[in-house]
Order: C-alpha cells, then sequence, then structure tokens
C-alpha cells in the first residue's frame, strides 16, 4: 500500500483513487477567476450559457497503477453512469479527488446528480501547508515537483466544444489529471494531520457548499443594499455639510483629492497627516484604512470637522465591500432558486479555522462584543437574509467563551478553570475586585441608574477576561473603549482615563499570572528551537515545538500542528522572531494562534460528531454552528446537538467546555 493510500485508509475513506476535472466553455463576460468581468462558481455552473467540454479521469487502483482517460461532452453521460454502476450513487466505492472541487463537483451534483461521499482536495492540502501561499495548480506542482507542466487555459478561450480542437484539449486536460494525481499522492502523506478528523471536516466543507441548506430573502437583502448605499452617501453629505462644501463621493474616496483635502483641515487644527509604511516597506504613505490606529482614533476626534471627514472616508472605504457582498448573495442565490449553502473554505489561516470565501464572506456577517466601534445595524441585519427551509428552523449552537476558557485551561491557570467549569459570574468578579465594590449582572427591575452602573462595571469585566489573554496592553485597551460610542461619554468626561485601562491590565496579569507566564514559556520554547534546529522542547506538557525544512511547527494536544515556514530568529540581546509571513511575533501572538488552534479543533471534532449522527450541518462560524432542524422535533435534537458539542475529547482532559444554544427562523446572533 503506498503512503498517501495509508492515510485514506486511516481517515476510512477508499484507497482507490479517482481523480476528476471538468473543462467548459468560457470567454470575456462569461469566466471565473480574477477578472473585471468574473462571476462566482455558482453563477458559472448554474448558467444557461455552461457547456461542458470534455472531462479528464485518473484512476489509481488499490496497488498504486495510475491510468488516465479524456472523454468528449457525447461520451461525459454514458461515462458517469458506468460510474455509478461500478462505484455506487454517490461514488461511494472510490476517493475522489482534484483540485477545486467546489467547481467539479457542483458541475457532477448539478448536471448528473451526483454527490461524492469521500473526496479529498489538492487546494485543502495547499491550505494546510501553507494558507497564504499560492494554491493554482501551476504553482503548486512547481513547487512540489511535478512533472510535467501545466499548459496555458487562455488557448482554449471562446472555444465551443463544436469548435474545439480536441487532440491539443486532451493533451491540456491529462497534463491538468497528472498534475492533480501526482499532487495528491505526494501531499497527503506530506502536510495531513489527525486524517480521521481532518478529511471528513474537508469534506464536510465540500458537502455544506453544495447542499442548498438556506432561502435567501432576496427581496430583504435588495433594500439592505440600497439602506447601505443611503448610508455612505449620508456620511459624505454630513462631512459637506460641516465644511460648507458639497462634496462628491471622489472627493472622498480618490486619495489625490482627499488626502490634499483631508491635510490642510489637519493642519489648520494643528495635527498632521498619520503616516505609515506601504505593503512593501519602501515609502511612507496616508494611514487612511479604516483599520489602521490612527484612523479609528480620527472617527472619534473631538473636532468636528476632523472627525466627519474620517467618518466620511471610513464609510466610502468601507460599505462599498459590505454593499457588493450583498449583492453577491443574491447574484449566488438567484442563480441556485433563491438558495444558497455554506460558502466556506477549509483551512484559511495557520489555525486552520474556516474562512469566507465565493465574494460573500459568511464568516463576517457582524462583529462580536463591544470592543471597539462595535457592528453597524446594517451589516448585522446581513445574517437576517439567511431563513430556514420550510418546515424547519435553525438551530444556533455556541461554545460559551471558548477561548477564554482554553487559555485558562491550557496556561494551567487551575482557579479560573474552576470557575468556568463551576459557572461562577466570573466577569462579576473580576469587576467587583477592580472597582473595589460590589457586582452583578444587571437585572430587569433594578432601578435605572443601577441597571446601567452593574452593566458598565460588570462590561468592564468581561471586556478583560474576554480580551487580555494574548498581551493587549493598557493603551490598546484605552483606544478600543475610547472608540466605542457606548463607552466613549465616559472617557470624555474624565470618568475613566487612560490610566484606568493600564490598571486593568495590570489586574488581569497579575490576578491570572499563569497566563502571562505562559506567554514566555511559548515565546522561549519557539525561539529554541529555531535557532537550535535540531532541538525539540515541549511546554506544559502537552505543546511540543520542534524544527523541520525551514520552518517551526507547534504540536497541538490534539496531534495537528501550527506550521510557520521560513522560520528565524535575528539579533542578539534582544532578538526578533520572524517567519515567512510576520516579522516580531512573539509570546502573545503564539498563545493566540494556540488557542484559536485548539478552540478550532474543538469545534471540529464536534461537527464530525453531529455529521456522523446526521445532522444537517448548514454554517459554521468562529464557535458558532448552524443546524436545520424539523419544527417538529427541534427542541429536542438541539439538546442533543448542545450535549454533543460539549463532550470533551481524549486530549482535552479537564477542559471546562460548555455550550449554549436557541431556534431561529433566520439566522442571527
Amino acid at each position: 500500500m503506498k503512503e498517501f493510500q495509508k492515510i485514506l485508509e486511516a481517515a476510512g475513506y477508499p484507497i482507490n483513487l479517482l481523480v476528476l476535472d471538468f473543462e467548459a466553455f468560457f470567454n470575456i463576460g462569461f469566466r471565473m477567476g480574477k477578472y473585471k468581468d468574473s462571476i462566482s462558481l455558482t453563477e458559472y455552473v448554474m448558467d444557461d450559457r455552461f457547456e461542458l467540454t470534455g472531462l479528464g479521469e485518473g484512476y489509481v487502483d488499490e496497488t498504486g497503477k495510475v491510468s488516465r482517460n479524456f472523454y468528449k461532452p457525447d461520451a461525459i453521460r454514458a461515462y458517469f453512469d458506468a460510474a455509478i454502476r461500478a462505484y455506487g450513487p454517490g461514488l461511494e466505492g472510490v476517493t475522489v479527488g482534484g483540485q477545486n472541487l467546489k467547481f467539479d463537483c457542483l458541475v457532477l451534483k448539478e448536471h448528473f446528480g451526483i454527490v461524492p461521499k469521500f473526496t479529498v482536495d489538492t487546494l485543502d492540502l495547499g491550505n494546510m501547508h501553507d494558507p497564504k501561499g499560492n494554491h493554482d495548480l501551476d504553482a503548486m506542482g512547481k513547487e512540489w515537483g511535478a512533472p510535467v507542466s501545466k499548459g496555458k487555459t487562455s488557448d482554449f478561450k471562446g472555444i465551443h466544444a463544436s469548435n474545439m480542437d480536441y487532440k491539443k484539449l486532451e493533451v491540456y486536460c491529462l497534463t491538468d489529471i497528472d498534475i492533480t494525481t501526482y499532487l495528491l499522492m505526494v501531499m497527503l502523506p506530506a502536510v495531513m494531520a489527525r486524517p480521521e478528523i481532518e478529511m471528513p471536516l474537508a469534506t464536510h466543507t465540500l458537502k455544506m457548499f453544495l447542499n442548498e441548506s438556506f432561502d435567501i430573502d432576496v427581496g430583504r437583502a435588495k433594500i439592505v443594499q440600497q439602506r447601505m448605499m443611503l448610508e455612505m452617501a449620508a456620511a459624505v453629505t454630513k462631512a459637506g455639510k460641516v465644511m460648507g462644501v458639497d462634496y462628491g463621493h471622489e472627493d472622498i474616496s480618490k486619495p489625490t483629492i482627499f488626502v490634499p483635502l483631508f491635510t490642510e483641515v489637519l493642519e489648520k487644527h494643528g495635527e498632521k497627516m498619520p503616516m505609515k509604511q506601504n505593503d512593501k516597506k519602501t515609502a511612507m504613505i496616508p494611514a487612511l484604512a479604516k483599520t489602521d490606529q490612527a484612523m479609528e482614533e480620527l472617527v472619534c476626534h473631538p473636532i468636528e470637522e476632523i472627525r466627519v471627514l474620517a467618518e466620511a472616508r471610513v464609510a466610502v472605504g468601507g460599505w462599498p465591500g459590505h454593499i457588493k457582498k450583498v449583492k453577491n448573495t443574491v447574484l449566488q442565490a438567484q442563480a441556485r432558486g433563491n438558495k444558497l449553502g455554506g460558502s466556506l473554505g477549509y483551512c484559511r489561516g495557520k489555525t486552520w479555522r474556516w474562512g469566507g470565501v465565493g465574494g460573500i464572506n459568511q464568516h463576517n456577517m457582524g462583529g462580536r462584543g463591544r470592543a471597539g466601534r462595535g457592528t453597524h445595524p446594517l451589516i448585522a441585519e446581513v445574517r437576517g437574509l439567511y431563513k430556514a427551509p420550510e418546515g424547519c428552523v435553525l438551530g444556533i449552537l455556541d461554545f460559551a467563551a471558548i477561548e477564554a476558557r482554553n487559555l485558562a485551561w491550557q496556561a494551567g491557570q487551575q482557579d479560573l478553570v474552576e470557575a468556568f467549569a463551576t459557572g461562577a459570574d466570573i466577569y462579576s468578579e473580576f469587576a467587583t475586585e477592580l472597582f473595589n465594590a460590589y457586582v452583578r449582572k444587571s437585572r430587569d427591575d433594578d432601578p435605572p441608574v443601577l441597571y446601567a452602573l452593574y452593566a458598565l462595571r460588570r462590561g468592564f469585566g468581561k471586556d478583560n477576561i474576554l480580551g487580555d489573554g494574548y498581551g493587549m496592553g493598557g493603551d490598546k485597551l484605552y483606544q478600543n473603549c475610547y472608540i466605542n460610542p457606548g463607552l466613549r461619554p465616559y472617557f470624555d468626561s474624565g470618568k475613566y482615563d487612560r490610566a484606568f485601562c493600564h490598571k486593568m491590565i495590570q489586574h488581569y496579569r497579575h490576578k491570572y499570572s499563569k497566563i502571562p507566564e505562559f506567554w514566555g514559556k511559548v515565546e522561549k520554547a519557539w525561539s529554541f528551537v529555531t535557532r537550535f534546529k535540531h532541538e525539540e522542547r515541549i511546554v506544559n506538557g502537552n505543546l511540543r515545538f520542534y524544527h523541520k525544512d525551514g520552518a517551526t511547527f507547534i504540536e497541538l494536544p490534539s496531534g495537528r500542528y501550527i506550521r510557520y515556514p521560513g522560520a528565524k530568529v535575528t539579533g542578539g540581546k534582544h532578538p526578533s522572531l520572524n517567519y515567512k509571513w510576520a516579522k516580531g511575533i512573539w509570546g502573545g501572538y503564539l498563545t493566540e494562534n494556540i488557542i484559536q488552534s485548539e478552540s478550532r479543533d474543538l469545534l471540529g471534532e464536534a461537527i464530525v460528531r453531529l455529521d456522523q449522527a446526521g445532522y444537517w450541518i448548514a454554517l459554521h462560524v468562529h464557535d458558532e454552528v448552524v443546524l436545520v432542524l424539523n419544527k417538529s422535533t427541534a427542541e429536542q435534537d438541539l439538546a442533543s446537538a448542545i450535549e454533543m458539542m460539549t463532550e470533551v475529547p481524549g486530549w482535552a482532559a479537564g477542559f471546562p467546555i460548555n455550550a449554549e444554544g436557541k431556534l431561529s427562523e433566520r439566522y442571527c446572533k
């Protein structure tokens, strides 16, 4: 048995591999990709103009022998009829492989009525290896030493099946099959971890996209889109009224116009344009992106002229992205009869968390907590566009404070672990110590003044418990508080100030001293194995640090890993920890990676359990899972799902896990 087949077997997948690659007509105005005229994969496959021009097939049998074939359009249906007879209606007798299987499997489902049971995608394997790398077939083939090079897709632009040079297309298609087959055979043993969990999760992610789990409220979506456009225009109009100038959209959106305009206003009030390095670190440019710290401060500036111009700039920079997301949601839903699945990308970051893809980013439909400016109500309304199918209701399950619980457990902060496990009101306890006055949850029968006081003070406790675990400093906490509309008046009045924020940070680090101690441990371990490449270090008994093939790894308690390619330690007395995608990392950064990875693994195992139990999983976001439940049994099904969510795997013994859930006709927080 070949090494890649051992991985398939460990996952419970068939060891015979069927590699598929559909070829289809494309042209300017009707194509996928990163062109200005591109349409989404969903729109492309479901369009009346969609036309298959060929199919490439590679087959690897149980001995590892590879065969390949090419089929013209008029032979494809007969091929799949034979495949169903040989492997079953879901091709369950083989593992179906490919590059970007969302495309090939959507074609299979919509045009041939086949949904493969077992799948493996080279795109997913590429993301496991390096989520920020180039994962097109040509790039991965070169990186992994494929024996052949990919042909030019552009050679077939605008050519229908009736005019196709099939000798040329066959060579092109079978070359893609050769590269894809090679990558699957080489990459599976090289990058796969925990195949019994990760391969089902990757297949689940694909099937979540294929399933039409949500009815999309297209009418409401169009209204939300219009209101977003009005909100953007209102910010520009407001700035114009304050400045006494009739601004147009381009006056704010175009840097060549806005930068001189804003510079003049800043200098008028004795301030300078904030600057930052460009992406290539070759020059200084104005720090005007909505995520720049300076811009976050400017939108809360006490001088109205500065504030409204900054708000207008953030509006014209931010709203178009939200508007486009809603527009794309409508277009893709209309292509599938006003329905959508869960469109996520598997393993989209170093933590292997999922990410939003397909131009609709279902992983970003509203913020969490009260840190920073919060979420605009219009953005939060996007969730409500997703409705349960007829006769069903959505079951929305959420891990409770999963990262804070995980951090306490991993760092060995046992008092905090026990407090979470016993259901103590940790936020109130922290706030009581911080303010040296009793704090509890507000109650509906509290007098308004007391209700507001408890809510405010307990909110500070919650902000610190949930936000301080990765090394946030007092200045950053102050910034988060100051730009929050609900908290800023307390800071403007002098009731709270920067010193108060530093006090909160110090109280957290003193009270939970094992956590900052953990930052130091992981930083030292990462630095040591990166400098001394044949050594390894164990932290807290369950984290293994080692270096291999130019990358530093952290092996997690689950058996999975975090990979840092190009890891280096530079400098002497004050060394800098760097890797390919980030410079100057430290213990707090590494801690965040570890905790988010472990939390993701807990979620992943819960998803596998729910999936194997037959639950219809529509979507999952961060620490939340959305199920489609039959209305008649929804209450009991939700309760059972919560029990499954809170099962603690063997590698996480003692973890104080908890989850809660609710039922809703529409997706909501």
